[in-house]
């Protein structure tokens, strides 16, 4: 069966709540995403996965000229977002030392940085 996503958020929710079963979603799948960003997917779906899928907006089509391309599995629909990481005061900062003798005096810097909010030698 054809199922037509509007959008990216629809496929990113079927997914998300496991309204596409996880067995399914793991399998390859055939599937073509259109210039207006909606997809159309090629699936066998069980009756109930069906119906919350149409809950979520997704329409069965009975056909398609458009070219479907086979992927890994349905995650591989999602594009990749590049997202800049939070960065806050507790955020985990990893230091590379060449040597370890070196060590205690860094740990004294941050010790007295986070007591004093600046560097010990100022």
């Amino acid at each position: 069966m054809l199922l037509h996503f509007p959008t990216l958020d629809v496929l990113r929710l079927a997914l998300s709540t496991g309204a596409v079963p996880a067995e399914v979603a793991a399998a390859p799948v055939e599937a073509h995403t259109a210039d207006d960003g909606s997809i159309v997917v090629e699936a066998a779906l069980p009756t109930a996965s069906v119906k919350a899928l149409q809950a979520l907006g997704v329409v069965k089509v009975r056909t398609s000229a458009l070219p479907r391309t086979t992927l890994p599995n349905w995650l591989a629909l999602l594009p990749l977002a590049r997202r800049e990481p939070a960065l806050g005061d507790k955020t985990p900062v990893v230091f590379e030392l060449e040597s370890g003798p070196r060590l205690a005096e860094v740990v004294a810097e941050i010790r007295a940085w986070a007591t004093t909010g600046r560097a010990s030698g100022t």
